[in-house]
């Protein structure tokens, strides 16, 4: 895979690569080495819903 030049005074590169799951964003030096990455997960319904209260008698 060839790794996109980074865009203006940046000397580090993102590259987004989306799956079921989430999106992978891997970042990459101005030598093209990668860094690191890191996963940013869909939100699912559970996630979203609120927390029912519970009532304290």
């Amino acid at each position: 895979m060839d790794t996109p030049d980074p865009m203006g005074d940046s000397e580090n590169c993102e590259v987004v690569t989306k799956s079921p799951a989430g999106d992978i964003v891997t970042v990459y030096n101005k030598h093209g080495e990668p860094l690191y990455f890191y996963i940013n997960k869909k939100k699912t319904k559970k996630d979203s819903k609120l927390r029912k209260r519970t009532n304290k008698s």
